[in-house]
Formats: C-alpha cells, structure tokens, sequence
C-alpha cells in the first residue's frame, strides 16, 4: 500500500536544501482580502475549521503563499504557523505513518486529492524554476509537505 511519496529528480530543492521562500507581492485588493477575511475571525480561539476556511479565502482569490501575506498574517494579529497547523487534517501533525490508532497505514483520501488537485496545475514533465518554486510553495501551503520535502498521505 502507497504511504509516503518522496520527491525525487530534477526539481531543484526536492531531497537536499529547500529552495528560499519565494516572494509573492500582494496587490492592494489581495491586501484588503486578508485584512477583510481575519477580521471575521479571533485569532485566540480559531478553530481548524476556521483556519481552512481562511486559506481556501486566499487559494480562490489567487493569493499565493510568500513573504508579503505572511506579514499580512501577522500584521491581522495571527500567527501564520498556528492557521497553519490548524488547517492540516486533523488540526495538526499526524503521527508517523504506520503508527496510526491500528499501527497501520492508511491513505488519507482527502490529502491524496488535495496532492492531485495541486499536481494537475502543472505539466511536471516540463516546469520553469518559478513553477517549481510556485508547486513547493502550494505543497507547503497545503500542510501535504513534511520535513525533508516528505508527502506524507497516510491517515
């Protein structure tokens, strides 16, 4: 059974050093979205619920992850790491595979879509640079990528 899918080939970054954080300048009205959005929400009590709602605002807006909307995070009063966190399935980390309440591994559906809504944006057998940069940044926006560049899909 398929668990982990580690990143290999010409993808710079994937499997040694990661790439540095690309910057995603925000236009004055992806500015007012963000500032718009979390001000619909506590940062002291968000819930992971919310925190998916909140990214999804920004994904369908074309708000991409960057320096720029991580200060525009912080400068709302949250922290880009917990909405984060909260987003992931689950609201957080997982356990490492195999040791799940049956120890065994089991796909998570919904990651597994998620991995392939965000791969079918792209023609893997041909990326420029910037959309190698601009996949690793939805993969990590999306909770999917692990330490290591590590696709974990397990349940």
């Amino acid at each position: 059974m398929m668990g982990n899918i580690q990143g290999a080939g010409s993808m710079g970054g994937i499997g040694s050093f990661p790439p540095p954080p690309r910057s995603h300048p925000l236009t004055d009205e992806q500015k007012s979205l963000v500032q718009s959005t979390l001000a619909e929400y506590d940062s002291e009590n968000l819930t992971a619920d919310d925190a998916k709602k909140i990214l999804s605002t920004f994904r369908e807006a074309g708000i991409r992850p960057g320096k720029e909307l991580r200060q525009a995070i912080e400068e709302a009063g949250f922290d880009e790491k917990q909405l984060l966190d909260l987003a992931r399935p689950e609201g957080g980390q997982k356990p490492p595979p195999g040791r799940g309440a049956q120890g065994a591994s089991n796909i998570d559906v919904s990651a597994l879509q998620s991995l392939q809504n965000i791969l079918s944006q792209y023609n893997l057998s041909d990326l420029s640079s910037d959309e190698e940069t601009d996949l690793l940044d939805q993969l990590n926006n999306s909770g999917l990528v692990r330490s290591g560049y590590m696709i974990d899909l397990t349940a």
